[in-house]
């Protein structure tokens, strides 16, 4: 499917939520890349020495945002997502604060856009002990630690303001066409 303009979708929800499988189900549909500032923020934690896990990944991107200003992450990933668009007509944003979100239409010439993807907690959960990545919470009081440091980032308010929303909780094949109905709305 061929996009009318250069878009960057923020693709924003709480962990669990589905995003990686969204992101695999668009581009199954849409050739695009990805940008995700949690790279960004392993690579200055790795330059500092200090471990790369759930904690440290979000003490440390809290620590950047207090200190550089909330939308640090964005402004580090402008001139990749650029880069990206040089081969692509899609790139994927992982947003985490609408401050983020300002910085990126202020500072790109794509149209912009928010999807929130949601799940409850409890499913996210589930989902994240059958996934195991290294990162991934492995008792439910550490995904609410991890939800309540992300909403205290601003990743609330980016959903709230989602200029589409899909609600992960069902089967893959329910998401795949909830994905689906939103390509084609990209395509609008």
């Amino acid at each position: 499917m061929k996009l009318r303009d250069k878009t960057v979708i923020c693709i924003c929800g709480m962990g669990g939520s589905g995003k990686d499988t969204v992101i695999e189900y668009i581009f199954n549909e849409i050739k695009g890349s990805i940008v995700n500032g949690r790279l960004i923020v392993e690579d200055d934690l790795k330059k500092r020495g200090m471990e790369v896990n759930n904690t440290t990944l979000r003490e440390h991107a809290t620590f950047m945002r207090q200190s550089q200003g909330m939308d640090i992450i964005a402004r580090k990933s402008i001139e990749w997502i650029k880069k990206e668009m040089e081969n692509v007509d899609l790139v994927v944003y992982n947003l985490k604060a609408m401050d983020e979100l300002d910085t990126l239409k202020k500072d790109l010439p794509y149209r912009t856009l928010i999807l929130g993807v949601h799940a409850n907690p409890r499913t996210r959960f589930e989902r994240l002990k059958k996934r195991g990545l290294a990162y991934d919470m492995k008792d439910y009081e550490s995904l609410v630690w991890r939800d309540r440091v992300e909403l205290k980032w601003g990743v609330g308010e980016a959903f709230a303001l989602a200029d589409y929303m899909i609600i992960n909780e069902g089967t893959l094949g329910e998401l795949r066409e909830s994905t689906k109905k939103f390509v084609k709305f990209l395509a609008e």
